[in-house]
């Protein structure tokens, strides 16, 4: 909530990519065909991960798990 009142506020000014360049980032979830090994991609901008933290060690662990096929 507070990003998107953020992003409104400062949407009409020269700070308007402050918010993606600073706090943003970009995820690309891939589906794999297991038979034909095509590819397709979906490009997502975020402010934030859901990163599972329960049983992990610590947050590089919980990443790697977030990244992992």
């Amino acid at each position: 909530m507070l990003f998107d009142k953020l992003e409104k506020g400062i949407k009409d000014t020269p700070f308007r990519q402050v918010l993606d360049s600073v706090y943003g980032g970009r995820s690309c979830t891939q589906l794999i065909c297991s038979e034909c090994k095509a590819v397709k991609e979906r490009h997502e901008n975020f402010y934030n991960l859901s990163l599972e933290v329960k049983g992990f060690r610590n947050i590089d662990e919980s990443f790697r798990k977030f990244i992992s096929g």
